[in-house]
């Protein structure tokens, strides 16, 4: 059986490096195939994950391993082979992954995903990139991609691929795969390891804290940021409830404090600005 561990990346960025390294000496204490990939550029970035790990699996026996990880992913239980996670998984499961961590809400995460080659597996692939659409996509002059409507790999995936395949798919929770807090080994709340971590958006400034752990041997890393392991994000939702909670609080404000010496609508705006700072410091 062969494994092999995808990774593509074309920023020359210190901390994505270096968890790509510990991810590649991951697979060298393993045996795996270790496998970084760069300047592909007929594509988009959100794309190539997935053709890469299809061209692989059709050059792979039945029963060998592919690994997709995203550049802002790392391996954390280097004690775990990969072969064992698919013992956490039902009988007949080939493709393993984790739903999405808070304050996303999607059934699929596409940062880390674990496929065992076999005609299930293969088809499943190849289904889910015959839903890329390369006319909704647009390169532009500085090289990075513009989509015009929402064909991206991981929307796709749960809007055409999750659904007829449930029987091969095997969707833990977010901590399996995509855990945001990092720690080495730590066991799960519903039983198993976390096998990875995911440093997407705004995560990212954890990944300094889990490389400086590492690098003391301490096997352990503490959260960063955090008090009762919860993080504050403003997602789109939060945002326009915000603004809308301005504009009503503004009106409020401005009905019972009349200034003469503003005129109504620059009493509106100052009343406005205030009101915003204040829920913008509550929440973050």
């Amino acid at each position: 059986m062969t494994v092999t561990l995808i990774q593509y990346e074309t920023r020359d960025d210190p901390y994505l490096n270096a968890l790509m390294a510990l991810n590649k000496s991951y697979c060298v204490k393993r045996g795996y195939n270790y496998l970084r990939v760069g300047s592909l550029k007929d594509m988009p970035h959100s794309w190539i994950k997935v053709n890469l790990v299809l061209m692989v699996l059709r050059g792979s026996a039945d029963g060998d391993i592919v690994c997709w990880l995203n550049s802002d992913a790392v391996i954390v239980d280097m004690q775990t082979p990969i072969e064992d996670v698919f013992r956490e998984a039902e009988v007949g499961k080939y493709f393993l992954a984790s739903r999405d961590p808070k304050p996303w809400k999607n059934p699929f995460n596409a940062g880390v995903f674990i496929v065992k080659a076999n005609g299930v597996s293969r088809r499943l692939m190849e289904d889910w990139m015959d839903t890329y659409k390369p006319s909704s996509w647009q390169q532009l002059v500085d090289g990075s991609w513009k989509c015009r409507d929402e064909n991206y790999e991981q929307g796709s995936f749960c809007k055409y691929i999750l659904p007829k395949n449930a029987h091969a798919i095997q969707i833990f929770d977010s901590d399996k795969f995509d855990c945001t807090t990092p720690a080495f080994g730590t066991l799960r709340p519903n039983g198993g390891r976390v096998f990875s971590c995911h440093f997407a958006d705004a995560y990212k400034k954890r990944i300094p804290d889990l490389l400086e752990d590492h690098m003391r041997g301490t096997g352990k890393v503490r959260p960063v940021g955090l008090v009762d392991g919860s993080e504050n994000f403003l997602s789109k939702d939060t945002l326009i409830l915000v603004l809308i909670g301005a504009v009503i609080g503004a009106v409020v404000i401005f009905a019972f404090t009349k200034k003469e010496s503003q005129s109504p609508a620059a009493s509106l705006i100052n009343s406005a600005i205030s009101f915003v700072k204040r829920i913008k410091d509550d929440v973050l």
